[in-house]
Formats: structure tokens, C-alpha cells, sequence
């Protein structure tokens, strides 16, 4: 189950049971700070939220046409961040989607609208919801984040990518993957503080190897180089100069906001 706060109507995270992509209620720990606090009680907020996923999910499911700046607006509407409107209610939609096309219930054609749909709504998200008026012309960028080569899925990285802005981290995010070279050859140009390359399968893993070996001949540039994605699970093969990173999203972005401030 996807979790939002039922004070603040922030996306939390996953609870069990995981296969169960419906919404609920929880209070996050900033809020429960204040509540524990000030003792207050609070009502069900979360409603509206609800309601909003159990429409777009309904048209997802029946493959009709979602109008992406309705969507837009409504989401803004309900006070919804960037990054939560991307986990907490098109990540569960994918996953369900996913799910049901996997068991033979819903045709390809209906799974391919709604992959579309999210593919081009990434794109006007990072319009819409990021200013980027706020990050100074050839200013440095301290996070670099990429799709290993042969990986099209640029869900997570742009889901990293605006929790890292939202944070406050100056980040550019490259989709889909390029070249290993071409992709040191752009590390050692821009020389950030943290690699982040998102893995969706192992067989990427000589790409992320010859990334590294390619990034540790270079006497100039020395990112912390992190490897993320559906590709990496608790046991991967120790590759030198790369460190995987199998935590929740909220774990990363503190983590990363470390070794950038740590870096400076």
C-alpha cells in the first residue's frame, strides 16, 4: 500500500502488503512531532487525494485519454509536490498496470496509453513544477543522474531528480542512457560531486563497471559514484569505486544532500 500523511497529504512511502497498490493514511514523522507535541487531533484530510487517484486511475484502466494539463491543475490544486505526485499516485498506477497486463487483464494497447501518458507527463512536470529560474546560469552542479546504456526507463531517475531539487541539490539528470564513454567524457567536463546511474537490469552491470574503470583513470574528476534502480538488490558484486543503493527514496535523497554538503 502507497502511504500519504494524513496531516500534511505528503507521499510517505511503501507498506505492506506491497502487492496491494491502493492509497492510505499515515502521519509522517515531522507531523507526529507536532502532534505528539501540541496534542492536537486531526481529521481525515486525505480524502481528496484519494479521490483524485481513484479517477485517473479509473481512466487508466479503461484506456481512455487522460488530458495532461487538467491533470496538472488538479494536482496543483490539492497542494501535491512534484516528487509525491510521481511516487505516490502514477508509481502505483504503473506498478497495477503492470501487474494486470503481466496476469492477461488488461491488453497491451491500454498498457501502452498509460506508459505514454507518464512518459510525456514526466516532461511537462519538469516544466510545470520545477523553477528553473532558481538555479543560476553556469552554476555547478553537484549531482549528475543518468540511465545506465540500455536502460529507457526514466521513472526513477526523474522521481530522483525532482526530490533532489525539491531538496535544495543542484542536479541535471541525462535520459535515456548514453554511451559509457560518452557519459565519463560528461562526468569529467562537469565534475559534480555524486554520480547517480539508475540500473533496471544486471545485464547493465559491465556498463556501470567500464563507467567506473573509465572514471578512475581520470586524475581530475572523483564523484562518489552511486548505482540505484530495479537492478540492485541486497547482494550485488563488489565493483570498485561504485557503492549501490537499494534504500527507500527518502533515504537516498537525505544520503546523497550528505555527500554533497560533505563534498563542498
Amino acid at each position: 500500500m502507497f502511504r500519504w500523511c494524513n496531516v500534511c497529504q505528503t507521499f510517505i512511502g511503501q507498506i505492506e502488503p506491497l502487492e496491494d497498490f491502493s492509497l492510505t493514511h499515515g502521519i509522517c514523522q515531522e507531523c507526529k512531532d507536532k502532534v505528539m507535541k501540541s496534542h492536537f487531533e486531526y481529521e481525515d484530510t486525505l480524502q481528496p487525494i484519494k479521490d483524485f487517484f481513484a479517477k485517473v486511475q479509473k481512466l487508466s484502466f479503461a484506456g481512455e485519454t487522460i488530458n495532461k494539463r487538467k491533470f496538472l491543475k488538479e494536482a496543483k490544486s490539492l497542494n501535491i509536490k512534484a516528487s509525491d505526485l510521481l511516487a505516490g499516485i502514477l508509481q502505483p498506477l504503473l506498478y497495477e498496470i503492470g501487474r494486470l497486463y503481466s496476469l492477461d487483464q488488461m491488453d497491451i494497447i491500454t498498457e501502452h496509453k498509460f506508459s505514454q501518458f507518464v512518459t510525456e507527463l514526466i516532461t511537462d512536470i519538469r516544466s510545470e513544477f520545477l523553477d528553473q529560474s532558481s538555479y543560476p546560469e553556469n552554476a555547478r552542479v553537484d549531482v549528475i543522474l543518468s540511465c545506465a546504456n540500455g536502460n529507457n526507463h526514466a521513472f526513477g531517475v526523474t522521481f530522483l531528480e525532482l526530490c533532489l531539487r525539491e531538496a535544495g541539490v543542484s542536479v541535471e539528470a541525462i535520459y535515456p542512457g548514453v554511451p559509457a564513454d560518452q557519459l565519463a567524457d560528461y562526468v569529467q567536463f562537469m565534475n559534480p560531486k555524486v554520480l547517480g546511474v539508475s540500473m533496471s537490469m544486471r545485464e547493465q552491470l559491465p556498463e556501470i563497471k567500464y563507467v567506473a574503470k573509465l572514471l578512475s583513470g581520470q586524475e581530475t574528476t572523483n564523484p562518489y559514484f552511486l548505482v540505484g534502480g530495479f537492478g540492485v538488490t541486497k547482494e550485488m558484486p563488489a565493483i570498485d569505486g561504485v557503492h549501490f543503493f537499494n534504500g527507500n527514496i527518502r533515504e537516498l535523497v537525505g544520503f546523497i544532500k550528505k555527500k554533497t554538503l560533505k563534498a563542498a
